[in-house]
């Protein structure tokens, strides 16, 4: 018994060694490696030991920061870097992990005390460097690909490359070069791709033809445009009537169905252009992780248009209104309307009855109206410009959302004010955001 128990007493012995000299080693490398100068390294205290990782991982992300903007090991420009921005703050008040950022030679040290949890994360300095390096690359190499699908009119493809470009930004503390509009330029990755981001946003153009029925289904026909050129590609998503739905552009066009009622002539249609991609992220889980840590970061991309609904007769304002006649002659309010046998439509300076009559119903409701009324006499067709080839010989007319705004003619080169003669070629940018009513007078 007495051999028993001196066998259980060495072992014992053997053990409490074995855990003193992990301690004093685990002490050991805890103060090699603050007192190395070629480390950099954060330390946490907590009674939970997530917590304590998450304190010491804040810790070395700030002492990073530190580093890089004393010059220690990275490229440095000398232009100034924009004022009031942080990368660690925005860490340390939400306090996320720090398992987001991919650093090569990342480690840490784990011990345990009475109460507490301690946690030694650090790095060398230059795994570090290489680790930002590849990280400065990848962002430049999303950029690049976004300005490459910008000039080829693929607007969700540029839109995805900057986002993901950005998210990448947030948790790069060094400077990049980017060029700017203007001829200006940042060294604020964040700053330079969330100004890509907005001015792709702020240029894209939707203009919506006019509703139709199909069946129990409203059909919206939109035009999307970015700088005139028409969008190749680009995703949104809209209320339905029936719950959020979802669109895709296609060569500058998309039809969207619409399962509500319309109510009046004319409604608001908001659009949430795509720019997350989500789905897609699950080929880089880098990006998947930095989204799911900074996804409350968020850009605003909506785009608000008027779409018209012609057929819906819209509920009578309290004053009292003369109800239009579905006589021809009373919408002249002058003599007879008469169609002439040879009437010359692609002259300007012969404007036609049609036209004129038009002109004096400016109020949305009233226009169409007698552009309805037109259309079932045989007088004029409308719609949109593809329904009439590339449109030469036709007038728009611009409309907002309660009246029109102006009448032109197209020549097949130029628009022409119908009123003032003035000419210009660049229809969308000098009517951003109004609809416009393509109208072809029908010779008899």
């Amino acid at each position: 018994m007495l051999k028993i128990y001196y066998i259980a007493l060495f072992l014992i012995m053997l053990l409490l060694c074995k855990l003193l000299y992990s301690q004093n080693s685990a002490v050991f490398k805890i103060d090699e490696i603050k007192s190395d100068n070629s480390y950099i390294w954060g330390e946490g205290e907590a009674e939970d030991k997530k917590e304590a990782q998450k304190i010491a991982e804040s810790d070395l992300l700030s002492k990073i920061q530190i580093s890089i903007n004393v010059a220690t090991f990275s490229e440095q420009s000398e232009r100034e870097t924009q004022e009031g921005t942080t990368f660690v703050d925005d860490f340390q008040k939400k306090h996320k992990s720090f398992t987001g950022l991919y650093l090569k030679g990342l480690d840490r040290i784990v011990a345990k005390t009475k109460k507490q949890w301690y946690v030694l994360t650090y790095i060398h300095k230059d795994d570090l460097k290489e680790s930002f390096q590849l990280r400065k690359e990848k962002i430049r190499s999303f950029v690049v690909s976004g300005k490459n699908s910008v000039s080829q009119g693929r607007m969700g493809d540029a839109l995805r490359n900057f986002y993901w470009g950005y998210l990448l930004a947030l948790t790069y503390p060094d400077t990049i070069i980017f060029p700017l509009i203007g001829n200006k330029e940042s060294n604020n990755p964040q700053v330079a791709i969330t100004s890509l981001i907005k001015e792709l946003i702020d240029e894209i153009d939707i203009v919506a033809d006019i509703c139709y029925q199909d069946g129990d289904i409203v059909m919206a026909p939109l035009n999307f445009r970015y700088k005139e050129i028409p969008i190749k590609d680009l995703s949104f998503s809209y209320y339905s009537g029936m719950g959020t739905d979802y669109g895709l552009v296609e060569e500058g066009y998309t039809e969207i169905p619409l399962y509500d009622k319309p109510s009046s002539s004319t409604r608001k249609l908001t659009l949430k252009i795509e720019y997350v991609y989500e789905n897609e992220m699950t080929t880089d889980q880098e990006i998947l992780n930095l989204y799911d840590i900074f996804k409350e970061n968020k850009f605003s991309t909506l785009k608000s248009i008027n779409i018209s609904f012609p057929w819906v007769k819209s509920t009578p304002k309290p004053v009292a209104r003369k109800k239009i006649s579905t006589n021809i002659e009373a919408l002249t309010k002058t003599e007879p309307f008469k169609i002439p046998n040879n009437i010359e439509v692609y002259k300007i300076i012969t404007k036609t009855e049609a036209i004129d009559v038009l002109k004096k119903r400016t109020e949305i409701r009233d226009f169409f109206d007698v552009l309805v009324q037109y259309k079932k006499l045989g007088i004029i067709d409308f719609g949109r410009r593809t329904d009439f080839g590339n449109g030469k010989g036709c007038f728009v007319a611009i409309a907002d959302e309660n009246s029109v705004v102006e009448i032109l003619y197209y020549n097949g080169d130029t628009f022409v004010n119908t009123d003032t003669n003035d000419t210009f070629t660049d229809l969308a940018q000098k009517f951003k955001g109004k609809r416009q009513i393509w109208i072809k007078e029908m010779v008899n």
